[in-house]
């Protein structure tokens, strides 16, 4: 993708938006539930980062009654895993989950490897312990019993309606997904990228432009400026979204490696094909 790494606060993109559209207050919570809205729009996995509920890059979920409510920033879930914490509440153990559409509570199963046979013997040396632990034998027969092991299913989660649904009755866990990125105080960072940043504001000023039409559709002029905003927004969208599809160089290369992979000569139209058929060697 063309986009880099880095990130900046969507306050500095409001603002721009408030200036152009000579709005004469900013209202932040409207600006940023629309700067939310038009990320989404958009639609590039690049807008979003990676998060853990590791206990290190935010708390792990509770568990309480087979259930647990998803982080509130989620966009895509990734994996899940059921941890063990120690006094400390740090993580000491972890047990991977698997997405099923049932969800049943830790149900026993026979296990048929762990299933053990004794053969008996008509006699046998028993040796046993006698009150002051000394080892005593005896002549005896030894009778085989069989032993049966038993193993619980794997852990397994369902998500429905923002809540996950375990088939353990408490514990923690430990989410891995993609969220919307945010800085030390809360608000929405964006792609540093000039075409993120233009279609965020162009989408800003297109709903402030919106909302004075809703108030006063009568009033000359308004729809025509609102045609204006929309027409721009949308062009904005597009080359936002065109240049999250362009490759790295990294990502260009692997695209060329699989095309000469599947075509290994690729000078057989210069000898005009005569080495279609031939036997491909490849070496190693």
């Amino acid at each position: 993708m063309a986009y880099n790494t880095k990130f900046k606060s969507v306050k500095s993109v409001i603002e721009d938006a408030y200036r152009d559209s000579s709005a004469e207050t900013i209202d932040y919570e409207s600006a940023v539930a629309d700067a939310v809205e038009m990320i989404d729009l958009i639609g590039i996995p690049y807008a979003y980062i990676e998060k853990h509920t590791n206990g290190i890059d935010s708390p792990v979920i509770e568990v309480y009654n087979y259930r647990a409510v998803l982080p509130y920033d989620l966009k895509t879930l990734k994996s899940m895993r059921k941890v063990t914490l120690d006094e400390n509440n740090q993580v000491i153990r972890s047990e991977q989950m698997i997405d099923t559409p049932d969800i049943y509570h830790q149900t026993p199963r026979l296990n048929s490897t762990g299933t053990n046979y004794v053969e008996p013997t008509a006699s046998g040396v028993i040796a046993s312990l006698d009150e002051d632990d000394n080892l005593t034998t005896e002549q005896g027969e030894i009778v085989g019993t069989k032993a049966v092991s038993y193993t619980s299913v794997p852990y397994k989660y369902k998500v429905d309606n923002n809540i996950v649904f375990t088939n353990f009755k408490d514990g923690y866990l430990d989410i891995a997904y993609m969220g919307y990125p945010t800085d030390e105080f809360g608000m929405i960072i964006i792609p540093d990228d000039e075409k993120f940043s233009h279609a965020i504001k162009c989408y800003i000023i297109y709903k402030l432009d919106y909302r004075k039409w809703r108030v006063f559709p009568e009033k000359p002029g308004l729809k025509a400026l609102l045609n204006v905003s929309e027409q721009n927004y949308y062009a904005a969208v597009s080359a936002a979204r065109n240049k999250g599809h362009i490759p790295t160089v990294d990502q260009m290369e692997s695209l060329k490696n699989q095309w000469l992979r599947s075509n290994y000569d690729i000078n057989a139209h210069a000898n005009g094909f005569r080495t279609m058929h031939d036997i491909q060697r490849r070496k190693f």
